[in-house]
């Protein structure tokens, strides 16, 4: 019996369309990650300096609210895999933005630090929906074929949207004051998402009677088949059960270790090499939009043309490169290299967007793959927050130098490199022992 709509269908989707409406849902995920991302937490940073002076707080009390951001964050992903799982993502969306834009509107108003950490208790929940799971889960339900480089595309919308938004923010409260500036970003979020979630985006190809692109036609037969993939796979109680889920959440750990030196970018390049702020802003801000970006493209166009331990590791080993010539000092006074390793340290900071959820659907499969990989996801922003924001910046402390810090950050990587092949090898058995059940399964039912 062939699937019947069971949402309307959107004006984009004809009949015959020579492009597949997964394409759409693609670069929908990507304006979301902009707004909800790029705006609703990475464009806070620019306001700390601000909000410092407007509550006469230290600057340690405005980022402590970023902190608590993030602590929310980890406990509510587990959360946001549950109610994925049982409800229609686009339906939950529409609530959550609206929840995210009341907490956001909460920051112009607020005169108190008091508040000011409510505003961030409502963001960092609303995030934990946004960073890790939505876009994934849209991404795996839509594209049967070249979800990685579909993934790889649509999570450049973080980095746009923060390189975008963060400097129209700093311009803003510039010329129009920072309550202005807020009410601003606020009212752009929200619409943004109201537009592409209400007007484009459908859950499931099944909703609007259309299978994932990567199938050749519409048949009964293509349908049967895309309808059991998206069966296929662990439950979460079988996932707990089994000893390469919690490798993939070691991997995850060990891999932040070298992800995270992003958040100490601009402050080594400053301390450690001697550079202006201006000049430190200008290496972190390649980080993300020449490496990150670029990074993202290519392991999301290799992973679908050979596998996701090879598209991840050829980010990790260019990041690596970065990170060592950072580490042997030669970067000092020579803005130049320092401009140059920092492009290449980008391959590898953006890969935990791009490894974490690609390893798991390929081990696990599609099944139960929101609450699957929400367990894996928590461990992000805790690890982000915890490593990030804590153990490097103390080692620095007693240290004197963020020496010590680059080398923890490319023994993580290579060390997390091992992890991954060894990872990828069980998920090929995994994968093809799937595959061979839903062919078996297909012709019985023929």
């Amino acid at each position: 019996m062939a699937l019947k709509p069971t949402t309307k269908k959107t004006f984009l989707m004809k009949d015959g369309a020579k492009m597949h409406y997964a394409w759409v849902i693609m670069i929908c995920a990507f304006l979301m990650l902009c707004a909800c991302l790029g705006i609703g937490i990475n464009t806070m940073q620019v306001f700390i300096v601000t909000l410092s002076e407007v509550y006469g707080a230290p600057i340690t009390a405005i980022t402590t609210g970023l902190a608590i951001s993030y602590f929310c964050l980890f406990v509510f992903t587990p959360v946001a895999g549950r109610v994925l799982y049982k409800n229609d993502v686009r339906k939950v969306v529409l609530i959550l933005c609206v929840i995210q834009f009341i907490g956001w509107m909460l920051l112009p108003v607020s005169k108190t630090l008091g508040m000011y950490y409510v505003a961030n208790v409502v963001l960092g929940a609303t995030s934990g929906f946004y960073s890790f799971m939505i876009a994934p889960t849209l991404i795996n339900a839509w594209f049967a074929k070249k979800s990685g480089t579909a993934l790889g595309i649509t999570v450049c919308g973080t980095t746009v949207g923060s390189g975008v938004f963060q400097t129209l923010a700093g311009r803003w409260i510039m010329v129009l004051g920072y309550k202005t500036a807020l009410v601003i970003l606020g009212i752009i979020m929200i619409a943004i998402q109201l537009i592409v979630m209400g007007l484009f985006v459908r859950s499931k190809p099944a909703d609007v009677g259309m299978i994932p692109y990567g199938y050749h036609d519409v048949s009964e037969a293509e349908r049967t088949l895309a309808e059991k993939e998206l069966n296929a796979g662990f439950t979460q109680k079988q996932a707990a059960k089994c000893g390469w889920y919690y490798l993939v959440m070691i991997y995850v750990i060990i891999l932040i270790l070298g992800v995270c030196i992003t958040t100490q970018v601009a402050t080594f390049a400053q301390v450690d090499f001697g550079f202006t702020v201006a000049q430190a802003g200008a290496i972190s801000g390649v980080v993300w939009w020449c490496g990150g970006v670029v990074g993202n493209l290519i392991t999301g166009a290799v992973t679908d043309k050979v596998n996701v331990a090879v598209g991840v590791t050829i980010s990790v080993v260019i990041g690596i490169i970065g990170l060592v010539i950072w580490a042997s000092g030669g970067c000092v006074g020579n803005f130049g290299l320092a401009m140059i390793a920092g492009v290449l340290f980008g391959f590898l900071s953006t890969m935990i967007d791009m490894a974490a959820p690609l390893l798991t659907r390929k081990l696990f499969g599609m099944k139960d793959y929101t609450r699957v990989y929400s367990k894996v996801a928590m461990f992000v922003p805790l690890c982000s927050c915890s490593i990030g924001m804590l153990l490097y910046p103390n080692l620095f402390m007693k240290t004197g130098s963020y020496h010590t810090v680059l080398i923890i950050g490319i023994c993580g990587a290579i060390v997390s490199t091992i992890i991954l092949f060894i990872l990828n090898g069980v998920a090929k058995k995994y994968e093809a022992k799937r595959q061979a059940e839903i062919n078996g399964e297909v012709a019985a039912a023929e």
